[in-house]
């Protein structure tokens, strides 16, 4: 069942394993010839109940690996039934720290889709860990996570995520390069708060993609969208200073500001003398 991983492909997409039919210790070993891995575990009837102990030793051969670009892993049950047993926080912060192992050993990840597995990970406080983990991520670009969901597809049952909106705040905050989609993909917010976030993440995508433009055209695409969509925004601004300095001290030197000053004085109205009858200061007579 483990062959198909060793394929010299870029892309192993859609490959399904059932975790019963192998041991945890199988993922010691295993080559995965793709950079791109599309992995579907399912965790039904595995002796014991220890369904975790597959999902951390495949975690850990990843890490090992650590060149992984693009991952979607999704572990599901075909019958939930057969998951009898509980999980102990134990067990659970195990697999969260096996994630956040994950993310930080594959530097050149660029999009996670774990959007069918943090369902085995509670969101407090095990999410804004995961979060933080990506923070610093030199390539991470699009996450998946399940978010909310008005209705299971699987047993009808209505039920709403508690996502920390805090965390994700400041992952956005921290990391502008980062965007976290719901299970459709749509980016998940709370409001004008994170969609500010977003905002200032698709300014900073098209001021990064001006770099690109022709020299020509350049300066005044900067000088366009410094007056014009980052005109009094802080943020935007400092967005721009950080693409485009070199365009930004160009513009600078060639201002004459010899010729400001001079034309602000003339445009300045003269002061018009005072006129009337001077003022005489009045005595107050004291009472007696």
């Amino acid at each position: 069942m483990l062959l198909p991983f060793s394929a010299k492909v870029n892309c192993l997409e859609y490959y399904e394993l059932v975790a019963r039919k192998i041991k945890p210790e199988d993922f010691d070993s295993i080559e995965i010839g793709a950079r791109t891995l599309y992995l579907t575990l399912y965790l039904d009837w595995v002796e014991d109940g220890k369904w975790y102990g597959y999902v951390i030793s495949l975690f850990n051969r990843v890490v090992q690996l650590g060149y992984f670009e693009r991952l979607s892993l999704f572990l599901r049950y075909s019958d939930w039934m057969s998951r009898l047993y509980s999980d102990s926080d134990a067990e659970i912060s195990s697999i969260a720290d096996a994630l956040i192992r994950l993310i930080q050993g594959n530097p050149n990840l660029t999009h996670l889709n774990v959007d069918d597995t943090l369902w085995c990970v509670d969101d407090e406080p095990h999410l804004s860990r995961i979060f933080k983990a990506m923070e610093d991520h030199p390539s991470l670009r699009i996450v998946i996570i399940e978010g909310w969901k008005k209705e299971s597809k699987d047993d009808g049952v209505k039920y709403s995520s508690h996502l920390d909106y805090d965390a994700l705040w400041l992952l956005l905050s921290r990391n502008r390069k980062i965007a976290v989609l719901d299970y459709s993909g749509k980016r998940i917010s709370d409001g004008a708060r994170i969609d500010r976030l977003y905002e200032l993440y698709c300014f900073g995508d098209h001021s990064f993609n001006l770099v690109k433009e022709c020299s020509s055209l350049r300066p005044e695409l900067v000088t366009s969208a410094l007056f014009g969509s980052a005109s009094g925004k802080f943020p935007h601004t400092a967005v721009l200073l950080a693409h485009h300095l070199d365009v930004l001290c160009e513009l600078a030197a060639g201002i004459d500001l010899d010729s400001i000053i001079t034309a602000s004085h003339a445009d300045r109205p003269k002061r018009r003398a005072r006129r009337g009858r001077p003022l005489v200061a009045k005595r107050v007579a004291r009472r007696r």
